[in-house]
């Protein structure tokens, strides 16, 4: 009898909501040969399969079908959508009350004899405490459980059941945690099986184009972007900027584009999944205030398109080689300033893009495969003893 592995979410995404989804999708694809898998939503997603994957099930615990969420509540107080507010706020009342009740009915659902990945703190809140899963946490050590954790991190990690293992995203991330909990790390990974190899003609081909892929959300920090992007169009006025991506943050940058004059310079292109995309961009931009890992760092190393990106957490230093792969920058200035060197200098720029070409290898599925199967084994044998 093949092994099965339930894995756990407060509200099961949409196809455009970004990397979670993404990140389980590539799992179940990794792991479809050793173990069965089986998906459940604390709150009703309305879907009874997981898109193309309908061989792998949902099953929605409440019936209930509103999910509160704290970007649509910021957005809605910022506009004075008074109305909006207050029915946000009713959600966030109903998912508390719901947390004793998805307890016990977890408790008669789920057994310990299977896996059971539980994918956030949020979600583990709902987990009763004779529960063995593991938590996965995919934003950084410090949003939750740091001395300066945010609001709704701490309170998230205060009223969640102890996991018995603790998935992070960085070996950095893992190690700050091991004095709490059984921890360990595990990359995000990226295949390209499917993909035709990305040769040097392709990279020197490029256009000044720089790609944006991702949530519009606040802690992306994407207005910092668009302030680069107006900087760097009095140097370099032909450039462009894309952005894919969908999300509360869309109106807010609509609304920039119009007032600072670069509407031919970017472009919101709304949800894409086509990752061949990379391939007609020079740079990737990130300029997020924090990050778990940067799912779309490795995507776009997979196509040879270094990142330039904000130093959102100590696990930018595990998948960028700082000035080699990619660059780590602070200010606006440095970014408007290395990107012109690099365009400038395309030698510099072949040079860090087939570097960032090679370093994909370690974030590859073979990798992944290997380590996954590994924790997967030893979870099961309680052991939870990981070499650094």
């Amino acid at each position: 009898m093949r092994k099965k592995i339930n894995i756990i979410f407060d509200y099961f995404p949409s196809d455009t909501s970004g990397g979670l989804l993404t990140t389980y999708k590539r799992l179940i694809s990794l792991l479809k040969d050793d173990y069965d898998f089986e998906i459940y939503s604390i709150f009703n997603c309305e879907k009874t399969a997981m898109g193309e994957s309908d061989h792998v099930r949902i099953n929605n615990i409440l019936k209930r079908k509103h999910f509160p969420s704290i970007m649509n509540l910021r957005s809605n107080l910022k506009h004075f959508q008074i109305l909006s507010v207050i029915k946000q706020f009713l959600f966030f009342l109903m998912y508390f009350f719901y947390i004793p009740i998805c307890r016990s009915k977890i408790k008669s659902i789920l057994q310990n004899d299977t896996i059971n990945i539980v994918v956030s703190p949020a979600t583990a809140m709902f987990c009763p405490k004779s529960l063995k899963f593991i938590l996965e946490v995919h934003s950084n050590f410090d949003y939750f459980f740091g001395p300066k954790s945010s609001l709704l991190g701490r309170m998230q990690a205060n009223l969640m059941r102890e996991p018995t293992l603790v998935l992070f995203r960085t070996k950095s991330d893992a190690l700050k945690a091991k004095e709490i909990f059984n921890s360990y790390y595990i990359y995000n990974f990226f295949s390209t099986s499917s993909y035709p190899t990305v040769d040097l003609d392709c990279i020197k081909k490029r256009d000044k184009k720089i790609i944006f892929m991702g949530r519009l959300a606040p802690e992306k920090n994407l207005l910092k972007m668009l302030q680069i992007a107006k900087k760097l169009k009095n140097q370099v006025p032909s450039f462009k900027l894309d952005i894919y991506g969908t999300g509360v943050m869309e109106p807010v940058l609509k609304e920039f584009i119009k007032n600072n004059d670069l509407a031919s310079n970017v472009e919101l292109k709304g949800f894409c999944n086509n990752l061949h995309i990379y391939r007609n961009y020079s740079l990737l931009w990130i300029t997020s205030d924090y990050e778990g890992f940067g799912l779309v760092i490795i995507e776009a190393k997979a196509n040879g398109v270094p990142a330039i990106s904000t130093n959102w957490g100590e696990g930018v230093f595990e998948v960028i080689d700082n000035e080699k792969n990619g660059l780590i920058l602070e200010t606006n200035e440095d970014f408007v300033t290395q990107t012109i060197k690099l365009w400038d200098n395309s030698g510099l720029l072949l040079q860090m893009s087939q570097n960032a070409l090679k370093s994909f290898s370690k974030f590859n599925q073979v990798e992944a495969r290997k380590k996954w199967l590994e924790i997967l084994t030893k979870f099961e044998k309680n052991d939870y003893k990981f070499t650094f």
